[in-house]
């Protein structure tokens, strides 16, 4: 159940997998179903936001390569 928690780190599909392993059954009295759904959104918005920390990775990679070559060119 720890590796399906979006607060530990680790693989997005792993954690959708375990996550769906532990809640296969279903369990009204204890609202499983609702859990499971809960856990899931929040891997999937988890993962949403390491997509989007990758994209913000590579502008800022690419920003160093500009001003690299831009000082090279004389600017300060």
């Amino acid at each position: 159940m720890i590796r399906t928690n979006p607060d530990t780190l680790g693989n997005i599909d792993t954690k959708l997998n375990c996550l769906e392993r532990y809640f296969k059954w279903e369990d009204d009295e204890n609202n499983f179903h609702a859990k499971k759904e809960n856990g899931r959104g929040r891997v999937l918005a988890e993962n949403e936001v390491n997509l989007k920390l990758e994209e913000i990775e590579e502008t800022l990679e690419a920003l160093v390569v500009l001003l690299q070559f831009a000082e090279k060119g004389g600017l300060s």
